[in-house]
């Protein structure tokens, strides 16, 4: 079955139904809840989100030779279904996936299988590889250039059994929610700097690698700022 407005709907494992066939997800919570003990909370009602605003995606990269795959995986594979359209993300993310599969067939540190997780933010993509390969300082020049090129505000790296490093911060990510304005800060203290007598580590811009591996990646969610 095709989704309506999606050419992907059925191989590709970012969506679960199609328009027609709209789950009851307050039913859903309900259960989820009931099993977790909670099965008098109450439930606010739920908030349907209109297509092509979704600002956050985790993206799959394949190389085979000069051929680049990048997308989501197919479902219950590993197989990547390479994406041309989504009806679920910001039209913004596809304008950028071509230029993306050109800077990955140029760098050295993507050989065989990478991830792209991006945040499209009120300034623009902060963008996070996770490569297979150590990063070199040809990869360097390219990753900043891209990101000169299409005002990526961040793109950050972790290389095999490494954290997040920064590769270039042209200016802090700024996210507002509900008018909040939010963005990352440095770490003014944490458990390794306050062993180190208020010391904090290199690696404390934008995150320290305790409070990183706590986190998970600190794109993820941007610290709320007055």
């Amino acid at each position: 079955m095709m989704m309506s407005h999606c050419i992907h709907f059925g191989a590709c494992g970012g969506c679960a139904s199609d328009d027609r066939a709209k789950p009851d997800k307050r039913a859903l919570l309900e259960r989820a809840l009931s099993r977790a003990g909670y099965a008098q909370a109450e439930i606010a009602p739920l908030m349907a989100a209109p297509l092509h605003t979704r600002r956050r995606v985790d993206l799959a990269a394949s190389r085979k030779a000069a051929e680049i795959s990048l997308g989501l995986h197919r479902v219950r594979s590993s197989e990547i279904v390479d994406m041309r359209e989504c009806a679920l993300l910001r039209p913004d993310f596809l304008a950028l996936l071509e230029p993306l599969r050109t800077l990955l067939r140029s760098l050295n540190c993507f050989r065989r299988e990478a991830s792209l997780v991006i945040n499209w933010l009120d300034n623009g993509p902060d963008i996070l590889l996770r490569a297979d390969a150590p990063l070199t300082q040809p990869d360097r020049t390219r990753l900043i250039a891209f990101a000169k090129e299409h005002d990526a505000p961040r793109i950050s790296v972790a290389e095999p059994k490494s954290l997040p490093e920064p590769i270039i911060i042209l200016r802090p990510p700024v996210l507002r929610f509900a008018g909040w304005r939010s963005h990352r800060r440095r770490v003014a203290s944490c458990r390794p700097a306050r062993k180190a007598r208020r010391r904090l580590s290199r690696r404390c811009w934008p995150g320290c690698r305790s409070c990183a591996t706590r986190a998970g990646w600190w794109n993820s969610m941007p610290a709320v700022a007055r």
